[in-house]
């Protein structure tokens, strides 16, 4: 099969970032990474409501932060996945927690393991991303229980499960707005 060339160009690109940051294995983050810098990608992210200059910059966050930590700084990335078929190596310092779901709801056994951490004293920094009701969960416990404050989370529900990718689309913004207002409310009422 033939690959178009903005298409090839757009995975060598995501090969390079891999290599540059000296990770093992190219994953959907590199993908992702490099296509959001095509013209046409960034056009239809913004037809969808999306701000392809906010992703951009999230997952260079998520990158960066995942290889370049400071001294003494203590990071947890915990990936949910249907089961230990799905697990990835990864050379990192970071501590990768691989949740398996199994039967279980999306989400569930990601919520579970976050709320069972330990948080440091001090500043925490927060990347959550992913189906739309366990980011509400999340935000719930990082911004409304925990009190982080919002420049530290980088929170965002990528999809919902019962949409298809326009339904999702349509209603997101105002979904997130009403969510965000609920729990700023609680956040202030507390």
């Amino acid at each position: 099969m033939r690959l178009s060339r903005p298409l090839e160009a757009s995975l060598t690109l995501a090969v390079r970032e891999a290599k540059r940051r000296r990770h093992e294995f190219l994953c959907l983050e590199h993908v992702l990474w490099a296509i959001v810098r095509d013209d046409d990608v960034a056009e239809v992210i913004r037809a969808c409501g999306g701000d392809p200059v906010k992703l951009q910059r999230d997952l260079d966050h998520y990158l960066t932060q995942m290889e370049s930590l400071p001294e003494g700084v203590t990071a947890h990335a915990f990936v949910e996945i249907s089961g230990p078929e799905e697990e990835q190596k990864i050379d990192s310092d970071i501590e990768v927690v691989w949740l398996h779901r199994g039967d279980r709801p999306v989400g569930e056994a990601l919520v579970e393991a976050v709320r069972a951490l330990e948080f440091p004293a001090g500043r925490v920094h927060a990347f959550v991303h992913g189906e739309a009701a366990f980011v509400k969960d999340l935000r719930a416990l990082l911004r409304v229980e925990s009190q982080f404050p919002r420049e530290d989370l980088s929170i965002s529900g990528y999809w919902r499960l019962g949409h298809n990718e326009d339904g999702w689309q349509a209603s997101k913004r105002d979904w997130n707005a009403k969510i965000e207002s609920e729990q700023e409310g609680a956040t202030a009422a507390a």
